[in-house]
C-alpha cells in the first residue's frame, strides 16, 4: 500500500513537471504585455489574470514603469467587463493601484463603486478608510468600518479605525 501511494505521488509530481504548462505564467515587462497574454490565452479566468500580473516578478517590473501596474489592472478590468461587471477582487486591486499612483479621486470613485455593491469587503474598506482619513471624512469612515465589522466582526483593523473615527467625531 505504501509503495503504491508513493508511486502515485511521484507520478503526479512528474506529470506536473513535464506535462502541463501553467498558462497563467508570463513574462510581463510593460502593461501592453497583458493584452498580448490575454490574446494568447482567451480562456483565462480573473484569478489567473491576477496571478499572472502579481507573480514571477511581473509586478516589480510593472511598478518600475510609469503607471505600469495601474495600467495593467485597468486593462484587465476592461477585459473582464468594466466597472459594472468585473470581479470584486480585481476592482479592489485596481483601486489600490490607483491610490498608490496618487490618483486619489479616481481611486475614491472606484472604491465607492465597490462599496455600493459589496459594503462588507474588508480590503476595499481598508482603502476607503485610508482615503477618508486623508480627506478627514470621519462620518463616512465610521460607516465603512461598521459595514465591514457587520460581516467580519473580528477585523481588528476596522475596529481600531472605527474607534479612531469616533474619537475624531467626539463620540465616546
Amino acid at each position: 500500500k505504501v509503495k503504491s501511494m508513493v508511486k502515485v505521488n511521484l507520478q503526479t509530481a512528474d506529470s506536473v513537471k513535464s506535462g502541463e504548462k501553467r498558462r497563467w505564467k508570463a513574462n510581463l515587462t510593460r502593461p501592453n504585455d497583458v493584452l498580448d497574454w490575454l490574446e494568447g490565452y482567451p480562456e483565462a479566468t480573473v484569478s489567473e489574470a491576477i496571478r499572472c500580473v502579481m507573480n514571477w516578478g511581473n509586478a516589480s517590473r510593472l511598478k518600475k514603469q510609469n503607471r505600469g501596474l495601474c495600467s495593467a489592472y485597468e486593462m484587465l478590468v476592461e477585459h473582464f467587463g468594466g466597472l459594472g461587471n468585473c470581479d470584486n477582487d480585481l476592482l479592489t486591486r485596481y483601486a489600490w493601484s490607483l491610490f498608490h499612483e496618487k490618483e486619489h479621486l479616481e481611486a475614491r470613485q472606484v472604491s465607492e463603486h465597490i462599496y455600493s455593491t459589496h459594503p462588507s469587503d474588508p480590503h476595499n474598506g481598508a482603502l476607503l478608510n485610508r482615503i477618508y482619513e486623508r480627506d478627514e471624512d470621519w462620518t463616512l469612515m465610521k460607516e465603512v468600518c461598521h459595514s465591514v465589522m457587520a460581516e467580519v466582526p473580528s477585523d481588528v483593523s476596522a475596529n481600531a479605525t472605527e474607534a479612531h473615527a469616533r474619537l475624531m467625531l467626539g463620540e465616546s
